[in-house]
């Protein structure tokens, strides 16, 4: 399994994630840092 964090939505990672493994998934996760509101990224290749 190989997961990569990311503060932002990335296509071109998602792509080549396919690429080299054969599957991505992406999955938004949204976090409260302080007073904002963020959206996290984490990018999810299984064999």
């Amino acid at each position: 399994m190989l997961t990569i964090w990311s503060a932002a939505r990335s296509d071109p990672l998602e792509a080549a994630m396919r690429s080299v493994v054969g599957n991505c998934t992406a999955a938004s996760h949204e976090v409260a840092l302080g007073p904002r509101a963020e959206t996290y990224w984490l990018y999810v290749s299984r064999r």
